[in-house]
């Protein structure tokens, strides 16, 4: 982990509060239809960074697990990040 600005920063770039800060980001579980089937997702929204990360699960129960201690999935988070240009703000 680097440091930069008081906050630690791992290898993929995201944001781990310091002691005493608030958490900068956010989680959330979410089952995936679609013509393939079923999935379940871990989602991670990251303050202030455009674009979300999702983790992929076996099932509910592992999601839920993962989604009470996200760090267990460290490695696995894939995502979508939003260009410059063509963020809406």
């Amino acid at each position: 982990m680097a440091e930069i600005g008081g906050a630690d920063v791992d290898r993929a770039g995201r944001i781990e509060p310091g002691p005493g800060e608030a958490g900068r980001c956010g989680y959330e579980v979410a089952l995936h239809r679609d013509a393939q089937g079923e999935r379940w997702v871990v989602i991670l929204w990251e303050i202030d960074v455009p674009g979300i990360q999702f983790c992929d699960c076996a099932d509910r129960e592992e999601a839920m697990a993962l989604f009470m201690e996200p760090a267990k999935a460290a490695g696995r988070w894939h995502g979508v990040r939003l260009r410059r240009g063509n963020r809406p703000w």
